[in-house]
């Protein structure tokens, strides 16, 4: 085969692997399209012309891209170009915030326009990706590091401070829904030792820690 077409045979092999193994267009259709009950449930929501769309591509996402993007995948490392994170965060139906509280007053709270202490510091490209997974999971190693932070800044800027709380807080995108505490951290004067909290912020026992 000349030097052409062994290029071609390479351009043609590039694309098809980007093709099957990253497009994230297909691995969004969902599984509604694998059930009768789901077809006819995307029947009745988007009409007949989307549905028929939507379980289409469905279709071959199942039985053409992900059987051919499988044995692919692992390549992406070699190429350099996997990616573990999700490009959109997409649509949540519960609005996750994290709030600071320094003796019992609210300092921050993310995307308020009035509680905007730290909002700098913690908005920042470092301090932005650990906030956004503690309010999204409750594991130790982002608490404590978070919390760690929060304490130092609150203590220079309140030099009479003897309690810090950092929330998280969701809420249902509802009418009248009301913001809830599901978990955060306390710390307080003079050890500063972060203390796990629970639902509506009351302590947790020792069994309900991650």
């Amino acid at each position: 085969m000349s030097r052409r077409g062994l290029t071609a045979a390479f351009a043609a092999f590039v694309c098809f692997f980007f093709l099957c193994a990253g497009t994230p267009g297909l691995r969004s259709v969902g599984r509604k399209h694998r059930t009768e009950a789901g077809r006819a449930a995307l029947h009745a929501r988007l009409g007949t012309v989307f549905a028929s769309v939507t379980i289409g591509a469905g279709w071959v996402n199942d039985h053409i891209r992900r059987p051919l993007a499988a044995p692919l995948g692992p390549l992406q490392g070699f190429f350099g170009i996997s990616q573990s994170w999700a490009l959109y965060a997409g649509v949540d139906r519960t609005l996750r915030r994290m709030i600071v509280e320094v003796d019992g007053q609210l300092v921050y709270r993310s995307n308020d326009a009035e509680a905007r202490w730290l909002a700098g510091p913690l908005g920042s490209r470092r301090m932005r990706p650990l906030l956004d997974k503690a309010v999204m999971r409750k594991q130790t190693q982002y608490w404590d590091r978070l919390t760690g932070f929060v304490v130092q800044h609150a203590r220079a800027d309140f030099p009479h401070v003897q309690s810090v709380r950092v929330l998280a807080v969701h809420q249902k995108r509802a009418p009248q829904a009301p913001p809830r505490i599901v978990y955060g951290r306390r710390a307080q004067a003079p050890t500063w030792t972060p203390t796990p909290l629970g639902a509506d912020g009351e302590p947790e026992s020792a069994g309900d820690q991650p």
